[in-house]
């Protein structure tokens, strides 16, 4: 039996940009609860300006997963992982990330 868990993390736009930051936060997101990126299953993804980056996450081997993407001032990831026993995941609060 496999469960699905939810995490989520925010954080202050980095001087780098927007993939910047995508990259930063999802990769302590997944590295907080110990998670490879194949173990997703869908991610929300809030950016300040809406767009898609694709491209970030298949850098990161996030592949064929269902991605929603939106407008957010603070960017911030929501995360849905399958896991194989009941755990806990921790999220990032702002002054975490």
């Amino acid at each position: 039996m496999s469960l699905v868990a939810q995490a989520t993390g925010e954080s202050r736009l980095a001087p780098e940009g927007e993939e910047a930051t995508l990259r930063a936060l999802l990769t302590r997101l997944l590295e907080v609860n110990r998670l490879a990126a194949q173990s997703l299953v869908a991610a929300r993804i809030g950016l300040p300006s809406g767009e898609p980056m694709p491209g970030v996450l298949r850098a990161m081997g996030i592949r064929r997963i269902p991605i929603f993407w939106e407008r957010r001032e603070n960017p911030r990831v929501e995360i849905h992982v399958r896991l194989r026993r009941r755990r806990r995941l921790r999220s990032l609060a702002m002054e975490d990330a």
